[in-house]
């Protein structure tokens, strides 16, 4: 497994994991330009999926409406890139725990960097294809979230060759982690600016 053997030292026959993440940022950046130029369509939040989103009743203070949808698209790299070590937070912590410290925490990024890399390929891929058949970027996003996350649990069955069932309870606790910590941290960042903007 390429992960496993660039942590191990080989680098003659690999990408280098940064040169990769950087290559997948690249085509993320190319997909956004292709979407905002020829298929603006599929990237407009006011469309069916969102407008029913912001159109909700059940709340009177509904959380997506008025969403700034371009703060995502303007930021995405940067968010990208900060999400890495929420992932490597959470895979390392969770083998922490479980007292299997094969790797340090500097190795889970690597891990993370190589799992972000193949998930934002995919996705600028598959998000553009399927702009070209007149699908929104959203419902893609929607599409693809299983399917990635399976990814991690196949990429952590691999690297630590734990059994199905050890793995996939790894990889619900490593999500739970990464995710939570992503969450805290965001309650914290808009805290800090609300405080501020006062």
């Amino acid at each position: 497994m390429v992960i496993v053997s660039y942590i191990d030292g080989t680098r003659k026959k690999y990408i280098d994991v940064l040169q990769y993440f950087a290559i997948a940022l690249t085509l993320a950046g190319i997909q956004l330009f292709i979407m905002s130029t020829f298929f603006k369509e599929s990237l407009d939040f006011q469309s069916g999926f969102v407008d029913g989103l912001n159109s909700s009743t059940a709340q009177k203070d509904n959380p997506f409406k008025g969403i700034d949808t371009e703060s995502f698209s303007k930021f995405q790299s940067v968010i990208y890139i900060l999400i890495v070590p929420f992932y490597a937070l959470g895979t390392w912590f969770t083998y922490y725990l479980l007292n299997e410290r094969v790797y340090n925490f500097t190795e889970h990024i690597v891990i993370n960097l190589y799992y972000n890399a193949q998930v934002i390929i995919l996705t600028a891929v598959f998000g553009t294809l399927f702009a070209i058949i007149g699908v929104e970027y959203y419902i893609v996003s929607l599409i693809l979230f299983v399917p990635t996350f399976l990814y991690l649990f196949y990429i952590l069955k691999r690297v630590f060759k734990d059994t199905f069932w050890a793995a996939f309870l790894r990889f619900l606790i490593a999500s739970f982690i990464a995710m939570t910590s992503m969450f805290i941290i965001g309650i914290v960042i808009t805290l800090i600016f609300i405080i501020f903007s006062i």
